[in-house]
């Protein structure tokens, strides 16, 4: 099976495509991006379907991103949130469902802790996987694909199945691919 993740950020994307299958985990594609300047709308669609492609080149069959912040502060909250629903708009309306998993779900499902720091995040992708992340949206992304292949193949842990249950699963726009 190959999934897709990504931890959605202003300055520092995280996208990830994998194959999962039993036994076999391997990254196929690992980027990492900027969002660029200029007009919001205009660089968060070139983003969108900058991921929208990677996706249907490696003929991704699921998707999940880390869902929004909720607690978040600062300026550039609002921008978050463009660039957040102008990526899903764009996944919905090409056909690709995908999956919402909540920050406290994701660090569950990493850590086993739902309140874990960043810098735990890092420091647990490399113990539990050896992968060394370059920053803590690479973590979450890599993370994020190492959760949704167990959850695709029954490897989860009993506290992963619970996270799971917290994330919301968007169904896209009827008509696949467009």
């Amino acid at each position: 099976m190959i999934l897709g993740t990504g931890d959605l950020s202003l300055q520092k994307t995280a996208i990830h495509i994998v194959r999962a299958d039993q036994g076999v985990f391997d990254v196929l594609h690992e980027e990492r991006f900027d969002c660029g300047s200029g007009c919001d709308v205009e660089r968060f669609w070139r983003a969108a379907v900058r991921i929208r492609r990677l996706f249907r080149e490696y003929a991704v069959e699921d998707v999940a991103f880390e869902g929004f912040a909720h607690g978040a502060k600062g300026s550039s909250i609002l921008q978050m949130a463009g660039l957040g629903y102008i990526v899903r708009l764009a996944m919905w309306h090409h056909g690709r469902g995908y999956w919402d998993v909540a920050p406290p779900s994701l660090k569950k499902i990493v850590t086993g802790k739902g309140n874990a720091p960043k810098e735990l995040m890092i420091r647990e992708v490399y113990r539990r996987w050896q992968y060394e992340a370059a920053d803590n949206n690479d973590a979450d992304s890599y993370g994020l694909a190492r959760g949704l292949a167990g959850h695709h193949l029954g490897h989860a842990r009993k506290s992963d199945g619970e996270a799971w249950k917290k994330a919301v699963r968007i169904e896209g726009r009827p008509g696949g691919w467009a």
